[in-house]
């Protein structure tokens, strides 16, 4: 009975996985359909990835792992600690989002420059304007995952990305119906709209079904606190970093083109999702047991179970890619084909973005190798290994841009990641043989 409750309730997270998947999607078919690759598809990628640069500034990006992992196993019910630990993550979270903020809407100018120095003065305007209405999300989203967290710890069902999909699920159901003259202004009032909704809804719901009471309570002294503001500094930087080398990748492909930057953003729309499903499905299906054959001092086991999972999942994850690659203009044609989005969109498309077909196997590895590198890393060696990924492919989008233009944005980024999951294989098989060797030497 309770396997099956376990079961169902996995079943209904995955299925909000995917289903958050296929709304990034929509929303992006929607962009395409009405705006092709045009500036203005080019500026909604560009203000709508700002939120979430910031949200890895403020701490909510990581924060939904820390949160389910510090809130799971204990009795929620009348607990003043869990009640005054809840309060200070979340209001040291909104405080520091609220400061970073701030400081966004008054350095607007700023930032408007350094994520789109290819635009023209009218373009920076709408950029701006967009960017402007699009800062309230980082609060939005970001409270959305702290709860979402809680409700991981609590097992029920409910993504850390529950109020995001929400609101494309909402905002595309209102263009669609009522949206003759879209432009990019109204989708984003509408997608603000939809996400204030959305988290209105969903505090609800955790009022009614958790049982920890919020206070404006600020104890930093606390000593249940200090060990998540500990172990939060180094996934905090590793969020930051990713988010810049994105911000920079993009920054990048606006001195390219418009159209760069909506490609690159259509492209990721389809290829990311499928590596966190894949990924993730993946991470779920072998974490349990192979931390059950790690925490038993079965390390030999444990190799030889992690080694077959990594060739499983390389050998689908390629064959995929493959397909990807032979298809792709019939793929990108079903997908995306339509309105201001023609065939000449389509081929000038995957002509520049078929090496991001091939990040799929390394994207998907590292989901896999996630548990185990945390098993065996220890003083921040897995976030350093993670920012050296990132830091390399910054370092070769600024040495080969110059020379290549957009083919060095696709080609950098496929190469740092497959250079990033390489290291962190190399490194838990050297770890786990190393534990392995002593082990057997104890037992002499």
């Amino acid at each position: 009975m309770f396997r099956t409750l376990v079961n169902q309730k996995q079943s209904l997270y995955t299925g909000q996985v995917i289903l958050n998947s296929i709304t990034g999607y929509l929303l992006m078919k929607l962009i395409a359909y009405h705006f092709g690759a045009s500036v203005e598809a080019s500026i909604f990628d560009l203000a709508f990835s700002v939120p979430f640069i910031i949200l890895s500034v403020s701490g909510f990006t990581f924060i939904h792992g820390i949160t389910s992992s510090v809130f799971a196993g204990h009795s929620l019910k009348n607990n003043t600690e869990i009640n005054t630990l809840f309060s200070t993550m979340l209001n040291v979270l909104l405080i520091i989002s609220a400061i970073v903020v701030i400081l966004a809407v008054i350095n607007v100018d700023i930032i408007a420059n350094l994520i789109a120095p290819g635009f023209n003065p009218t373009e920076h305007e709408q950029l701006k304007q967009i960017l402007l209405l699009m800062f309230p999300l980082t609060f939005f989203f970001g409270i959305s995952t702290f709860l979402g967290g809680v409700f991981t710890a609590c097992y029920i069902p409910i993504i850390g990305e529950f109020t995001l999909m929400g609101a494309r699920i909402l905002t595309i159901s209102f263009l669609m119906i009522f949206g003759r003259e879209i432009s990019i202004c109204l989708i984003a009032w509408a997608l603000v709209i939809s996400s204030f909704l959305m988290l209105l809804a969903e505090s609800l719901i955790f009022i009614i079904i958790i049982p920890i009471k919020y206070s404006i309570n600020l104890n930093l002294s606390q000593t249940s606190f200090k060990p998540v503001a500990l172990k939060s500094i180094g996934f905090l930087v590793v969020s930051t970093v990713a988010s810049f080398n994105s911000a920079y990748m993009r920054s990048c492909a606006t001195l390219d083109s418009n159209q760069t930057v909506a490609f690159l953003a259509y492209t990721f729309s389809i290829v990311a999702p499928l590596g966190v499903l894949f990924g993730k499905s993946f991470n779920f299906a072998w974490t349990a047991k192979y931390s059950e054959l790690f925490n038993n001092s079965k390390i030999k086991s444990s190799i030889f179970f992690l080694i077959k999972n990594v060739i499983f999942a390389f050998c689908f994850t390629i064959i995929l890619s493959l397909l990807i690659s032979i298809f792709d203009t019939t793929i990108f044609s079903l997908l995306y084909k339509g309105g201001k989005f023609d065939s000449t969109m389509i081929s000038e498309l995957t002509s520049l973005v078929k090496p991001l077909f091939w990040s799929l196997p390394p994207s998907v590895i590292l989901w896999v190798m996630l548990t185990p590198l945390l098993l065996v890393s220890k003083k921040f060696i897995a976030e350093s290994i993670y920012i050296g990924g990132y830091v390399l492919q910054i370092v070769l989008n600024f040495i080969f841009f110059r020379y290549f233009k957009a083919d060095a944005l696709v080609w950098n980024y496929t190469i740092s990641i497959w250079i990033q999951a390489t290291g962190v294989i190399l490194f838990v098989i050297i770890k786990l043989n190393q534990l392995a060797n002593k082990s057997t030497c104890e037992a002499f």
